[in-house]
């Protein structure tokens, strides 16, 4: 079950073009901040926005496979009504 989660959440995933705008933006301003810091900052800066891409890309997953586990349950709840109604 674990594999088809992911392969739908890869499939999802690659619908995410949408922000790339937001990207871009945010892109330019990492880079213009980037230019103003030492080394030092750089890498604190670098380590942000690893820790920032990260927090996004586990809350996107969770977002999903909670997104996927609610629509199962009211399939099944749909199922078991519909059945109880025909009998």
């Amino acid at each position: 079950m674990k594999k088809i989660l992911e392969s739908l959440f890869d499939e999802y995933g690659d619908r995410q073009k949408s922000f790339q705008e937001e990207n871009d933006r945010l892109s330019h301003n990492v880079a213009a901040l980037h230019d103003t810091l030492n080394s030092h900052e750089r890498r604190y800066l670098l380590r942000v926005r690893d820790d920032y891409d990260l927090i996004i890309e586990k809350t996107s997953e969770d977002s999903f496979y909670n997104g996927v586990n609610v629509g199962m349950k009211l399939m099944l709840e749909v199922l078991y009504c519909s059945k109880r109604r025909s009998l």
